[in-house]
């Protein structure tokens, strides 16, 4: 199952709503509330090749010590962290980051 899925919800008399989810890749259920999770990278707790790809583990902090025994120890970080890396990374600026938030109602 991929860690990442677009949810579609049915309301009673109202258009579906479709969103991104994050999935536990250790126990298969939602990760909720970003608190509540990790991401991790790589093949053990050193960093990957920089030349390469690493695919990117999901967890609910409380599957924490199943996640080490399935998948072994691996570099991770907070899930909080993983959307501003992600708008980063994608070329945005603290400016255009403030002003996308806005415009969906989540201004800082």
């Amino acid at each position: 199952m991929s860690p990442l899925l677009i949810h579609g919800e049915e309301r009673h008399r109202q258009p579906a709503v479709f969103y991104p989810v994050i999935v536990c890749d250790v126990c298969g259920g939602r990760i909720a509330d970003l608190r509540d999770g990790n991401y991790y990278w790589g093949p053990d707790l050193a960093l990957p090749d920089p030349r390469t790809d690493a695919p990117v583990l999901f967890a609910h902090k409380t599957c924490n010590f199943r996640f080490e025994r399935q998948y072994g120890r691996r570099a991770f970080e907070d899930l909080r962290r993983l959307p501003m890396f992600l708008w980063r990374n994608g070329g945005y600026s603290d400016r255009e980051i403030r002003d996308a938030l806005r415009e969906r109602g989540l201004g800082l």
